[in-house]
């Protein structure tokens, strides 16, 4: 095939193009994958790398996942570990003989998951492959995710599942099914489970988009009206402004299940955050880690000095 021809085909075929972006992003990504857990943020990666060596050692319990690090009964959950079930299961099926390889990966192989929806994100907001393509690109490149998506970090996996929830969620108001709506929970379910705080802005973003969406039906004229406004026309009696009727378009079990798309992901990340703590609070150990102890509120949130800072 000539060259002008294969540059002619690429450029017909954005997912093409796509693919070529992350296979010339790889190649930044895989130098120092078998360095030490050490750097920033070395308490998370290490704790992560704890929490992923317990699983393929001892096995994974649903409600008791262990971190042997601060004494009996070996518990500190932080949020529920979806990503480190799946990093144990990566090196469980792994050639190679390196735990933080394995971890290593299935981060990278979750940031390229995220990288995907992104891409399929901005295509379906601007209706533009140019404008998804280049935001992949900026995804690609930039530093900051350079560094991380190699990581021993639960990051992307939060940003796959959070972003999958935003996508499927615009496609289910698009066109309702029954299989859009139960993939939508589950996306939002395990991204509100892999890590809460991350899932606040996808979902404060699709609540906005919801009332923007029941809003525009709410005030659509039915067309029932409409004929009524035409016979009114013609007897010289037109409605008055007064009369705008609520559209047949507003569809109370629709709007009904909108709502629990919105509500129904948070309610086992919320309550899971309340399970943890309570086990957290029970050992001197640990209570300084609970979401309700004024040090994680600090670090959590952060402070303005923080936010204003150059660095960050």
């Amino acid at each position: 095939m000539p060259p002008s021809a294969l540059m002619d085909r690429i450029a017909r075929t954005p997912l093409l193009l796509f693919a070529l972006l992350a296979a010339a992003s790889l190649p930044l990504r895989l130098p120092n994958l078998q360095a030490p857990l050490s750097g920033e943020h070395e308490f998370r990666q290490t704790q992560t790398a704890l929490s992923v060596w317990e699983i393929r050692e001892h096995g994974f319990s649903l409600l008791h996942p262990r971190l042997p690090l601060f004494g009996p009964p070996w518990e500190c959950p932080f949020e529920y570990p979806v990503f480190q079930i799946a990093a144990a299961t990566v090196d469980s099926l792994a050639p190679w003989n390196n735990l933080d390889v394995s971890i290593r990966i299935t981060n990278l192989v979750f940031y390229y998951l995220t990288s995907l929806t992104l891409y399929l994100l901005a295509l379906r907001l601007f209706q533009s492959p140019g404008v998804a393509l280049f935001t992949s690109a900026v995804f690609f490149l930039a530093p900051y995710n350079v560094v991380w998506s190699r990581s021993s970090m639960i990051e992307y996996a939060a940003t796959f599942f959070a972003l999958g929830y935003f996508l499927l969620l615009l496609r289910w108001l698009a066109k309702p099914t029954v299989r859009g709506f139960a993939l939508c929970s589950v996306f939002g379910i395990l991204a509100c489970l892999t890590k809460i705080t991350t899932f606040v802005l996808p979902l404060f973003i699709a609540g906005g988009l919801t009332a923007m969406h029941v809003l525009s039906a709410k005030w659509r004229k039915s067309p029932s009206k409409d004929v009524n406004r035409e016979n009114s026309a013609t007897t010289q009696d037109p409605d008055p402004p007064s009369r705008a009727s609520w559209p047949t378009a507003l569809n109370l079990p629709r709007l009904a299940l909108l709502a629990a798309l919105l509500v129904v992901p948070v309610v086992p990340g919320f309550l899971y955050v309340k399970y943890s703590d309570k086990i957290k609070e029970e050992s001197p150990f640990t209570a300084w880690l609970s979401s309700s102890h004024p040090y994680t509120k600090a670090w959590t949130y952060g402070t303005i000095a923080q936010r204003l800072s150059p660095r960050n």
